[in-house]
């Protein structure tokens, strides 16, 4: 059998061009960025993360202050709610007081002792007893975990009370020597079950304002008697929602309503 012949000019063959060769390595070689590249890369992308962390802030500063001011509301209408379906408070709130023999609450604010009137205006409402803090229980937490060693109320028994200048700043009256307690919605409140399944916890946007670190439970004031304690109420009278952080002042709806307009005009 003769062998096949095939015309030399049909072969097809590899090219081993050295200036092909050196195309292939360059472009081998630019698949990666260089150093520089990759500085001014990251330079650029500095310089987007500078201009927008500001306005992530202050969008998170925004969120943050409407939701505390959005849950002034939902905690009033608790109060309201429980007294037009149950004509009574009930017992179980977060009193802010250590166990003990406590001379100020866990944030700091001035507690005072109770005439028996005024336990009995608390009484008459179905507000019969608090819940302390025991910083001694396991895993304790200001905010989340404070013990809950139960307390009745009765004379000689504290509980927070604002002065008639913390008073006169969340706007409530004080000519006649009105005496107003501050009693806060945490998770043994016994009207808690029908309302919601967690009380609103405040979340402070900067350090040390955290409820790990400051007590941060909604609460209600209540009018207990007038004439500095001389002249007790037949009932306690709920007057409004405050939140207590720093042992100074009490905050309201109003104010964080406030900031939250002027952080928004002022970007």
């Amino acid at each position: 059998m003769n062998p096949i012949h095939i015309p030399q000019s049909k072969m097809k063959t590899h090219s081993t061009h050295p200036a092909a060769a050196g195309v292939s390595s360059r472009r081998a070689r630019r698949a990666g960025l260089t150093l520089i590249e990759l500085l001014v890369v990251l330079v650029i992308l500095t310089g987007i993360g500078g201009l927008l962390i500001p306005t992530i802030n202050n969008a998170l500063s925004r969120t943050h202050v409407a939701t505390c001011a959005a849950n002034f509301p939902e905690v009033h209408q608790m109060f309201q709610r429980v007294q037009l379906e149950f004509g009574q408070f009930g017992s179980g709130f977060d009193s802010g007081i250590e166990t003990g023999s406590p001379t100020a609450s866990v944030n700091g604010y001035e507690i005072q002792p109770l005439t028996a009137g005024e336990a009995t205006a608390l009484a008459n409402v179905g507000i019969l007893g608090v819940v302390d803090h025991d910083p001694a229980a396991p895993e304790y937490n200001v905010t989340f975990n404070i013990g809950a060693t139960p307390r009745t109320l009765e004379e000689g028994g504290q509980l927070i009370t604002l002065t008639p200048a913390q008073a006169e700043d969340i706007f409530l009256p004080i000519a006649n020597g009105e005496k107003y307690v501050w009693l806060g919605i945490g998770r043994n409140w016994s009207h808690l079950g029908n309302l919601a399944p967690e009380p609103p916890v405040h979340f402070g946007d900067t350090v040390g304002q955290l409820p790990n670190d400051v007590h941060s439970r909604f609460g209600g004031v209540f009018l207990v008697s007038t004439q500095n304690g001389a002249a007790p109420l037949a009932r306690a009278r709920f007057a409004r929602v405050t939140l207590g952080l720093d042992g100074e002042r009490f905050e309201t709806a109003d104010e964080h309503l406030e900031v939250y307009w002027e952080e928004l005009n002022q970007n």
